[in-house]
């Protein structure tokens, strides 16, 4: 029953999957069917041919007397035994150009399709990759997302193109085996029989083994992923700390043990066309012998045998391909499982084109804001309450834990409150308002995200090159207080920063940070943390840069040293969730312990 049930979910999902073809791409698959389709009855045609020829060479005289074929030798106009056999080889030549012709424009259509539909399905799981609300990052490991894209959607091919195969590789045996049956039809079907059981019951026992060795690969692959973003995002941590036969490791046992799931699936799935091979000579054999004592004619035996000879070179590669497919089809089964899952995650519409911005004109409110991650998770925030007034510069500090980092989150709108409201001039962020919010407000992190580009694609991000105002990222990065730095530089704006930014300092990296957040043209700007990582020479440049914009647009710093938070309008201490106290610096400093005690 397990099994029954287990072919019923593939082919159910082989059925989903189809459904999630765009119209376009199945009116392609129909008329790649019935391509595959010619190809199979091109199969009969060439045994077809095979027949006559090979008759024509062991005795073109008794076939051109033979009353069966008389109509045709006589509207083809053949009357002497060498024409006779010229044509026959004409005929067969032309049917089997035609066949193999067929079969390599399947293939070749068969593969390109299968990869135009797989990076259909790979953009798709990307897009709603992309397209999930924040919280769903939240709870997913960046491998995980990762390896969905890369190593499911290289089964899914396998898959896309394991299916076709199947087809196309079914329509052929049973194509052959209508055309021998044609020629000796106990033989055709008893061979036919024999073979098909033999596969039947070898994918029957392989199949719970081909399922496992799926499961492996699937999830090594994906420890694999994880080593190396781990290993490679953290070399400096990894050479420092001497740590990288852990790594090494680590690695090895998941590539060890996703390759020999690989290599037990490639066997399973081999290993018949050996056994079969073996068993279809020996039957062509056996059968030779009892012809021979059946003392039957040697001229009409030879043709017989050679075009089951030649059946069996077609259908034996055939049913081959037909396993081999039903192989790896089971053992890409949970990949396959994982990207139907995937594209049918429900997408938040995020894009902000056409989404006119929302500037901050008076104030800002969290209206006894309650939050936690998920049911059961303790509350991060608790009947949070406070106001921040358009263009000015206000702080948020606190103890690890506080709430100061979701604070940020529920301004920006990657979260939303579980209970009560956070509110832009007096109107809830919701829906439209919240697509519009997000295209005022910026965000310039702790450690900020440079990519192996130039100054100017990393300053003007997600920006298409051919599309980058180098006027707007040149004011920008005068606000930044990186011009100068910028343009000392040979290649300027055009200089390519490296990946990472490896090229540049702490402080540079966060100016361009700060540069990204101003192209954007932002009414409201966030900095989490924004200079904690940086010694206090360059945490000084970053925040002259930061006060060089107060009174132009409203600034919001999350902070962990209070010596950023000195010349802010406002200090607002969280506590558990909680204000604890808030006002100016000093007044905190006046009114609040445990504020005196992160001063000292």
């Amino acid at each position: 029953m397990a099994e029954k049930s287990q072919t019923g979910n593939l082919w159910q999902e082989l059925c989903q999957l189809y459904r999630l073809l765009s119209p376009g791409r199945r009116r392609q698959l129909h008329w790649l069917l019935m391509l595959m389709l010619a190809t199979a009855a091109s199969e009969i045609l060439s045994l077809g041919v095979a027949l006559p020829f090979l008759s024509a060479l062991s005795d073109a005289n008794e076939l051109l007397t033979r009353p069966g074929w008389q109509p045709l030798w006589q509207h083809m106009g053949v009357t002497d035994p060498r024409h006779l056999v010229v044509v026959s080889a004409l005929a067969f030549g032309l049917g089997m150009l035609v066949c193999n012709g067929l079969r390599l424009l399947s293939i070749r259509i068969h593969y390109l399709y299968s990869a135009v539909v797989t990076t259909d399905v790979s953009c798709e799981v990307y897009r709603r990759t992309l397209y999930q609300p924040y919280s769903f990052h939240l709870r997913h490991s960046s491998s995980d997302l990762i390896a969905a894209l890369t190593t499911d959607i290289a089964c899914f091919n396998g898959i896309v193109s394991s299916v076709l195969s199947l087809v196309v590789s079914t329509a052929i045996a049973v194509a052959v085996t209508i055309a021998v049956i044609t020629v000796n039809p106990g033989v055709a079907l008893g061979t036919a029989a024999m073979l098909g059981i033999f596969y039947a019951l070898l994918l029957r026992y392989s199949r719970d083994a081909l399922a496992r060795n799926g499961q492996i690969q699937s999830t090594e692959s994906r420890r694999m992923i994880r080593s190396l973003q781990e290993g490679i995002g953290s070399i400096r941590d990894v050479i420092l700390d001497g740590s990288q036969d852990f790594f090494e490791r680590s690695y090895r046992q998941a590539d060890r043990a996703n390759r020999i799931a690989t290599a037990r699936n490639t066997f399973i799935a081999l290993s018949p066309k050996f056994l079969t091979e073996t068993v279809a000579m020996v039957a062509i054999a056996v059968l030779t012998v009892v012809m021979v004592y059946r003392e039957e004619d040697l001229n009409q035996m030879l043709p017989m045998i050679g075009v089951l000879a030649l059946a069996a070179n077609r259908l034996l590669p055939a049913l081959q391909s037909c396993f081999g497919s039903l192989a790896n089809i089971r053992g890409f089964q949970a990949s396959l499982q994982r990207i139907l899952q995937a594209l049918q995650r429900p997408m938040v519409p995020f894009s902000l084109a056409g989404t006119s911005p929302l500037p901050l004109r008076a104030d800002l409110r969290f209206e006894r804001v309650w939050f936690r991650y998920g049911e059961g998770h303790p509350w991060v925030l608790q009947d949070l309450s406070f106001k921040i007034k358009a263009k000015t510069t206000v702080a948020f500090v606190g103890s690890t834990g506080s709430g100061k980092s979701t604070t940020a989150d529920l301004l920006l709108g990657l979260l939303q409150p579980d209970r009560g409201e956070v509110l832009v001039d007096g109107e809830p962020l919701q829906g439209e308002r919240l697509r519009s919010w997000q295209r005022t407000i910026a965000h310039v992190p702790q450690h900020i995200f440079l990519s192996d580009a130039t100054v100017a694609e990393n300053i003007a991000f997600g920006v298409p090159p051919e599309a980058i105002d180098l006027e707007r990222v040149r004011r920008a990065a005068q606000l930044a207080q990186i011009a100068d730095f910028i343009e000392s530089r040979r290649d300027g704006y055009y200089s390519v920063v490296g990946e990472r930014g490896i090229s540049l300092s702490g402080g540079q990296r966060q100016r361009i940070g700060i540069a990204r957040a101003l192209y954007k043209q932002a009414s409201v700007m966030i900095l989490d943390e924004a200079t904690s990582a940086l010694d206090n020479a360059t945490e000084r440049e970053v925040m002259a840069a930061i006060e060089g914009l107060s009174g132009e647009l409203t600034i919001i710093l999350i902070a962990h040293r209070l010596t950023t938070v000195e010349r802010c309008d406002q200090v607002i201490e969280l506590h558990q969730g909680q204000v604890a106290a808030q006002g100016s610096y000093g007044e905190l400093l006046s009114q609040s312990a445990s504020f005196r005690t992160m001063a000292d």
